[in-house]
């Protein structure tokens, strides 16, 4: 079910389904080290802190129990929606970027990368936006050309 996670992944707060929400995954064609990013998430995080808005988490956790249509609130807090591993992981596959942009500029409400990478998913607000969104995708050149791929799904 959903939830949000903390701390290194290790404190889990369960929340209201999130269920059918319209995503697609791009899949850059190269893999991500996990034990080279986290090695390279701490010196990023050395370098540049990571900024934790406790109380924010907790409106964000309490609002997206209350809805019925929680990408809306996710719309709001779309700054707190943020894998601290991306920028380390970009540093091996800068196709994550490029994933992620590409998902955004196809009309995704945000886009962000998966665990440690080098998947990335975007939501959509509604089936028709996402599936024109693959539609553009599967037949984009720039996917084609690094070999990226894409599945369209929602989220369970």
């Amino acid at each position: 079910g959903a939830a949000v996670c903390e701390g290194f992944g290790e404190i889990i707060t369960p929340m209201n389904s999130l269920s059918g929400i319209p995503m697609i995954l791009l899949k850059p064609n190269k893999g991500v080290s996990t034990p080279a990013c986290f090695s390279s998430f701490d010196k990023y995080a050395e370098e540049n802190g990571i900024d934790f808005d406790e109380a924010r988490y907790a409106l964000l956790k309490e609002e997206v129990s209350a809805v019925d249509n929680p990408i809306e609130v996710l719309k709001k807090y779309r700054s707190l929606l943020v894998n601290d591993l991306q920028e380390p992981a970009v540093e091996f596959v800068p196709d994550i970027s490029f994933a992620k942009s590409l998902l955004e500029a196809n009309g995704a409400t945000f886009a962000l990368m998966s665990r440690s990478g080098s998947a990335v998913f975007g939501l959509f607000e509604n089936k028709e936006a996402r599936d024109k969104a693959f539609d553009t995708l599967s037949n984009s050149k720039d996917v084609a050309d690094r070999e990226m791929k894409i599945y369209q799904c929602e989220t369970c």
